[in-house]
């Protein structure tokens, strides 16, 4: 049987953790820094909170084990790589324990008390995109939302890598009904209607809001009345937070909740295409920038009129990369299908529905379409008829593309595990367990020995043989979502940390490194014919690097967030911004040749054949156009 924690710090819980020290404590309890004595050869740390049980008060008690049983559940219910991974829950005659992933780091409230209530903004809002992101995944899930009814800057972690993390989950609750609840939350944060007892995802929002309002102006919303914001506005305090992000926050932080964002999703959206810097703030190099863009733009005002051949619109959001292959496009998207359209006139020939949506990129090999999906499966399908050949399951969704050797189709999970399967069968082989979601698609480089490349979101980019062993790996400080490119010995790949790397293939030896402004999810194309490496970056830039040295050649600003993977073809590259626009660039100087506008953020990454360019869009539309 376990004993409570709190009687001595090196005691043993459960007979197999081992306190090491307190890292907080409260009226209710404590959460420890333990090592798992079940793994003898490392040190294998986890964190363990604590919850004292009523001593005499049987209702209590059983009310407090029903509250931490709710929190244990819903934790080991999701997965992504903002919410600690949960290990174990147990409890005994004194207190209930869950077990859970230690993240070493500082939550925000820790941070801004010791850096003076002084923190950069960049980094408060690449922070707030990354709660976004697990806002719209809790707010997603089925069948029912999770909502986390307690954000505030003591629940948000940034780690050792400056990723933030969400924390205690202690009064999240799936939403299953309308019912209203006790008021519950914590004052200054917690939005209005939440005072009532009416909890919902657009709650959250609100709470973020007040989140950033804290952390921008180090005004603490609960010394403050209820609700004052607007009495308070931000620029007031901090001239240099731009008008745009003012924006954003004045509006999720609406008295109404029906004016605040639709969905997380919109607010990250929002905060990604985010002008950074007030307008008297632009560096002289920025407004120079932006001034030759105006001019390009301008001087080629005719052929701005550019009209695609065909549009296909489908269910939901095209974020994945087109397939275009002899006289089939094959489109994926965020409404559980995968398309085939004839590449002419974009007439619909089949379509594959799976059981969640897709983010992955289709990929071909020996006429068989390989496919993974959110629903945690890879699928092999028929490209002629779109007939499912087999599939496998992983435990957790797959947002990484494919990519085959002779005999073997390999991928990564969200499970944390890069798989290697018998493309004929579907049997596994090996896989190669990260411990983290792997979004990177790998690069087969197939030499004598073979070598297989990929990065993982807990910041390592590893290379293994192609029997899974590892030959070496690189850790950075963030993630790497970046899928790998190949040229002359060189393996080059975008990092969250705002850099793009040089490796050499072999030993993994760094030969160069690139700084943009912010981070690079975009993958890399490489132009041999002039030694160039062209990737964007989330700065809104679009930028062209010698492939020897990491020097830069030129950029080219757009308005929004480059996310888009860039296609070379003829004199020209190709890619989409957030924006909402298709850009085609001239690839010797990056002068803009022609743009066209869709409907929505284009993330989709654009695929050519036979003159012909396949993008999809934001707008649920996948275009086709001459080139």
């Amino acid at each position: 049987m376990a004993s409570s924690a709190s009687k001595s710090p090196k005691r043993i819980l459960n007979d197999r953790f081992e306190i090491v020290k307190t890292l907080g404590s409260g009226g209710m309890g404590s959460v420890f820094q333990a090592r798992d004595r079940r793994f003898q050869e490392v040190s294998r740390m986890v964190a363990i909170k604590e919850i004292r049980l009523p001593a005499h008060d049987q209702d209590g008690r059983d009310k407090t084990i029903r509250s931490f049983q709710r929190e244990a559940n819903i934790l080991a219910a999701i997965s992504h790589p903002t919410i600690p991974v949960i290990y174990d829950f147990f409890h005994d005659s004194e207190a209930c324990f869950l077990v859970m992933e230690y993240i070493s780091g500082q939550n925000l409230e820790e941070i801004l008390e010791n850096n003076d209530g002084v923190l950069l903004i960049d980094h408060i809002v690449e922070w707030a995109v990354s709660i976004c992101d697990v806002l719209d995944y809790l707010h997603n899930q089925q069948p029912h939302p999770i909502v986390f009814r307690d954000l505030k800057p003591s629940n948000i972690m940034i780690d050792q890598h400056g990723r933030a993390r969400l924390i205690d989950f202690g009064i999240a609750r799936y939403l299953e009904n309308t019912k209203k609840n006790t008021m519950i939350g914590t004052e200054g944060y917690a939005p209005p209607e939440q005072y009532r007892g009416e909890a919902g995802p657009l709650g959250d929002i609100y709470a973020l809001g007040a989140t950033l309002h804290h952390l921008l102006t180090n005004h603490d919303p609960r010394l403050e009345p209820p609700f004052t914001f607007d009495s308070r506005p931000v620029r007031k305090v901090n001239p240099a937070i731009s008008p745009g992000l003012e924006m954003i926050i004045n509006q999720s932080l609406a008295y109404n909740k029906e004016d605040r964002f639709p969905s997380a999703a919109a607010m990250r959206e929002a905060l990604t295409n985010l002008d950074m810097e007030p307008t008297s703030r632009l560096s002289r190099s920025a407004t120079m920038s932006r001034a030759m863009a105006r001019q390009n733009i301008k001087r080629t005002r005719g052929e701005e009129k550019i009209e695609p051949n065909w549009q296909f619109t489908c269910g939901d959001e095209i974020r994945s990369q087109p397939l275009a292959f002899e006289d089939t496009v094959y489109v994926s998207s965020y409404d559980r299908r995968l398309y085939a359209l004839s590449s002419e006139k974009g007439r619909l020939m089949w379509r594959f529905t799976a059981e969640d949506g897709f983010a992955a990129s289709p990929y071909m090999h020996a006429r068989k379409i390989y496919i993974g999906a959110e629903d945690g499966h890879l699928y092999a399908l028929d490209s002629i008829t779109g007939r499912e050949l087999w599939s496998f399951k992983t435990d957790g969704p797959i947002r990484c593309s494919a990519v085959a050797s002779k005999k073997h189709i390999y991928f990564g999970s969200d499970d944390g595990t890069l798989y290697a399967l018998d493309r004929i069968t579907g049997r596994q082989v090996w896989n190669f367990p990260t411990g983290s979601p792997i979004r990177s698609r790998p690069y087969v480089h197939e030499s004598d020995d073979g070598r297989l490349f990929f990065g993982a979101e807990n910041g390592y980019f590893y290379c293994l043989d192609l029997n899974g062993k590892e030959r070496w790996r690189f850790e950075s400080p963030r993630a790497f979502t970046s899928s790998p490119a190949y040229s002359d010995g060189l393996i080059i790949v975008g990092g969250v940390d705002r850099s793009l790397y040089a490796f050499e293939s072999e030993t993994g030896w760094l030969v160069w490194k690139f700084d943009s402004q912010r981070p690079i999810v975009s993958s890399p194309e490489i132009d041999s014919e002039m030694s160039r490496v062209y990737v964007g970056s989330a700065d809104g830039k679009l930028y062209a690097i010698n492939a020897r040295n990491g020097k830069l050649v030129w950029e080219f600003a757009t308005q929004g967030q480059v996310a888009s993977s860039p296609k070379l073809y003829d004199a020209m590259v190709y890619f989409g911004s957030a924006d909402h626009h298709l850009y085609c660039l001239d690839r010797a100087t990056g002068a803009l040749n022609w743009k066209y506008r869709t409907r929505g953020p284009v993330i989709s990454s654009p695929s050519i054949m036979d003159d012909m360019l396949y993008i999809g869009s934001g707008d649920y539309r996948v275009y086709a156009f001459s080139v």
